[in-house]
């Protein structure tokens, strides 16, 4: 007999839901398949879920457009993803109307909530201490984003 119940792999994880609650909504409609097939597959769903939230990281990073230029100041999920971004202008805003697509600087998080907690620090601190931030970091001021995408 098929399964016909709610699978990881058919199903889309909802928003803000906690991988206890997704665990939970495996159902099967066969309580023999429900033992065998999916008690088994279930384990390894959430451990896989458990292993690619454990593997995310978090990037806080800063955009110019020359040396001790104008500086932008983000935080993404995806650094590579996101300076493609800024180097191919798809988004209309400060890094796109500033020419801002040059990574001279970068932090990596565990998690989002550190992430942006230093991001909102960064942000608040002043020019000479960003600069000196980026010398001791990048103290060329090479593009980085070749050593982020390889």
């Amino acid at each position: 007999m098929p399964c016909v119940g709610i699978c990881y792999e058919r199903s889309p994880v909802k928003p803000g839901m906690t991988i206890v609650e997704e665990a939970r909504r495996r159902r099967c409609g066969s309580a023999y398949l429900k033992d065998r097939c999916h008690a088994r597959l279930a384990r390894a769903s959430v451990s896989m879920v458990i292993l690619l939230h454990m593997r995310k990281k978090f990037y806080v990073y800063i955009v110019t457009n020359k040396k001790e230029g104008i500086f932008y100041t983000g935080v993404t999920s995806s650094l590579a993803k996101r300076i493609w971004g800024h180097k191919n202008k798809v988004v209309n805003g400060f890094s796109k109307k500033y020419n801002l697509d040059k990574l001279v600087y970068y932090e990596v998080f565990e998690d989002a909530e550190n992430a942006l907690r230093r991001e909102k620090r960064l942000k608040r601190w002043g020019r000479d201490w960003k600069i000196e931030a980026i010398e001791k970091f990048n103290p060329k001021w090479d593009d980085l984003y070749n050593n982020v995408v390889s």
